[in-house]
């Protein structure tokens, strides 16, 4: 009996190694947690970076600070952004799911968005038209740009009842409104509602960008656990028209 209990707590022990149970939107190899945490270390290395640069600790000049374009931070996120897209399109090419194809387009147009501010010059000419704040417009701007495939998400987790399917749909979206909730509501907070302490503004400003770029990190080790996934079972059953 002690033998067997050994045994027993033996194969528990590596059955924990070889798995850290994280949230289901989240449960990944343990190789796989591990690129997860270089990820993360890498853009809280561009965070410490970041509060070094704004309060002046060393003169590393502003390519190193959080939100500004063409820093080494937001190159970075192009990255993920380019791979998030890529996996999802390989997808959509390689298994002809069209849900594939709506995600990537929402990930390229983000891409694309992000690295030639097209919301924020869209919005200062929304701004104008409109007569109403800069912000307002952007807001405008962004909703617009993924008016498209958000309703075409919609519509196809609505049209199917593939279990696999809106399970991937929703662990998805749960994290994109990660992104959504740090890019949308906290940057609208930062510009529109007037705070007198700018301790207050630098936490908010962190909050939104460092948000961002953790948020696209999470959605890069989940593309990646897709990918592996589907690629070793069989054809996933998820095209919208089931």
């Amino acid at each position: 009996m002690p033998h067997l209990l050994s045994q027993n707590k033996a194969a528990i022990a590596s059955a924990r190694r070889r798995r850290i149970h994280w949230p289901s939107a989240l449960q990944i190899p343990t190789h796989l947690a591990r690129f997860l945490v270089v990820l993360l270390a890498i853009d809280s290395l561009f965070l410490v970076l970041h509060i070094v640069h704004v309060y002046e600790i060393l003169p590393i000049g502003n390519r190193w600070a959080l939100g500004v374009d063409r820093s080494y931070s937001e190159w970075f996120q192009y990255g993920k952004l380019f791979l998030i897209a890529s996996i999802f399109l390989w997808l959509e090419i390689k298994y002809k799911s069209r849900i594939y194809g709506f995600f990537s387009l929402l990930f390229w147009l983000i891409f694309l968005d992000d690295s030639l501010s097209i919301h924020e010059n869209l919005g200062d000419l929304i701004g104008v038209w409109l007569n109403t704040v800069d912000h307002v417009g952007e807001v405008i701007a962004m909703l617009a740009l993924g008016l498209v495939p958000i309703i075409s998400i919609a519509i196809s987790y609505a049209n199917t009842k593939v279990t696999r399917y809106k399970q991937f749909s929703l662990n998805l979206i749960k994290l994109i409104s990660i992104y959504v909730f740090s890019g949308v509501v906290i940057d609208f907070i930062y510009s529109e509602v007037y705070f007198p302490s700018n301790l207050v503004r630098t936490i908010l400003g962190i909050l939104e960008d460092f948000g961002e770029n953790i948020a696209m990190v999470l959605i890069l080790v989940f593309a990646i656990r897709h990918l592996l996934y589907v690629r070793n079972t069989d054809r996933p059953n998820l095209t919208s028209s089931e």
